[in-house]
């Protein structure tokens, strides 16, 4: 075991030089893995690994011992919520499609940590024991109930239990009165496993309660069981010197507060880690001094450079700050100002329309008593005027009765073309008087 530590350790030592990838190797299982947003990202990650200098092919040559690639095995783990295409890995001797699940150290491992197949493993592996055990103790020959439950105690469920630390959560509840948390499916499987086994130890009836066939077997329930187990290995955890590589694993773990999905595993190792002693917090002072010592060299380096540099430069923003305060102060009063102007203007344009609406109104009740006026007048007009031709059409009847007025008129005939007679005559005069008198100028001028 040690010599294949010393074997495998360049193997190991691959990706440590890059963050997101780990290698891992128990004496000739190996598993290289690589973390990243996508799958496509994660196999390049692989296939550097695998094939730059230095890589696990390299490791293969110088070690003489080379991969038998039919055997690799890839596995692409994503959340069970994610529908994602898993692309296969192309290696320079081979491609790889992705599966489902495989087996590894003798735990399954599926695609997407669900652990179904690992359950079903272990339900496979207790069937064919309970079936030996079943064959091998018989009512009437055989094993008796109390030397048939020794190789189902001390071999069969150490087998079916193997790896069940790694992803069972036993029965719990946190509460008084809550229901029960943890993989209930899971240990309901097991139990109805275990109750084949104690009706194989027994020879039970079909029909005897679990309960009662696992009291006569003296075996623990398979929730008790299950809980025992995984106390054992966190007490076993617990118990590791601080040499060991696993310590400050578990402890992180431990004091790790997980914010959904916190397992009894996890509670157990908390409390291990809260009751450890005086040794680790000494460790931890010791550390935490020397941090602190660190830390405040550099708070007075940061202090010297404040002094030297920043002081001045924050002296002038401070100035700046202060004149744009200034300035932003100034533009708010001056929007103040600019508001009440509007506002003031507003108003004397209202107390203005209104003014002008009481004129208006004024006006038009003017314009309909100038109307009312007029169509007065208009009335009187026309009912003047009818007199007027009443009183005509009465003059001319008066006048025409005696017979006055048509001598008249022939008289004013005659007198008007007398008139226009001696108007001609004395125009000619005129004008023979003004012919003379041209003549005359003429002759004056000769």
């Amino acid at each position: 075991m040690a010599l294949y530590q010393f074997y495998n350790a360049d193997l190991v030592d691959i990706p440590k030089e890059n963050k997101g990838k780990t290698a891992e190797a128990y004496i000739d299982n190996a598993i290289i893995s690589a973390m990243a947003k996508t799958f496509e990202e994660a196999h390049v990650k692989i296939i550097e690994m695998m094939t730059r200098y230095g890589g696990a092919i390299e490791w293969a040559k110088k070690h003489n011992s080379h991969f038998e690639f039919s055997k690799l095995t890839l596995i692409d783990f994503a959340h069970s919520n994610q529908s994602v295409e898993r692309p296969p890995l192309a290696l320079p001797n081979i491609i790889i499609n992705p599966f489902k699940s495989t087996k590894y150290l003798g735990i399954m491992l599926d695609q997407n940590l669900r652990w179904n197949e690992q359950l079903a493993y272990m339900q496979e592996k207790g069937s064919k024991w309970v079936a030996q055990i079943h064959r091998a103790a018989k009512p009437s020959w055989g094993l008796t109930p109390k030397a048939a439950d020794r190789p189902y105690i001390g071999v069969a469920l150490p087998r079916i239990l193997y790896g069940i630390d790694m992803w069972c959560v036993p029965a719990h509840k946190e509460a008084e009165g809550d229901r029960r948390k943890g993989n209930i499916h899971a240990i309901k499987k097991l139990t109805t496993m275990q109750r084949a086994g104690t009706l194989a130890i027994t020879s039970g009836f079909h029909t005897s309660p679990t309960d009662a066939l696992d009291a006569h077997a003296a075996i623990l329930p398979m929730h008790l069981k299950t809980g025992k187990v995984l106390h054992r290995a966190a007490v076993r955890l617990a118990s590791l010197p601080t040499s060991h590589p696993l310590c400050q694993q578990y402890r992180l773990a431990g004091a790790r507060k997980a914010k959904r999905h916190r397992s009894a595993l996890q509670e157990i190792l908390g409390m291990v880690v809260e009751a450890a002693g005086t040794r680790i917090f000494e460790e931890r002072k010791d550390k935490a001094k020397k941090t602190m010592g660190k830390k405040e060299k550099r708070v007075q380096e940061i202090t010297s450079l404040l002094t030297e540099e920043i002081t001045e430069k924050l002296d002038t923003l401070r100035a700046e700050k202060w004149s744009f305060l200034q300035h932003q102060k100034a533009c708010s009063e001056l929007e103040r100002i600019g508001r009440v102007l509007t506002a003031w203007k507003w108003t004397e344009g209202r107390e203005r329309v209104v003014k002008k609406q009481a004129e208006i109104e004024k006006k038009e009740k003017e314009i309909v008593k100038t109307k009312k006026d007029r169509e007065r007048f208009v009335w009187e007009g026309d009912a003047a005027e009818k007199d007027v031709e009443e009183v005509v059409k009465k003059r001319d009847e008066e006048m025409k009765k005696g017979g006055k007025f048509k001598r008249g008129e022939e008289e004013v005939a005659e007198l008007e073309k007398v008139l226009v007679k001696i108007r001609t005559q004395v125009e000619i005069k005129k004008g023979t008087i003004t012919d003379e008198a041209g003549r005359v100028g003429g002759l004056e001028t000769s």
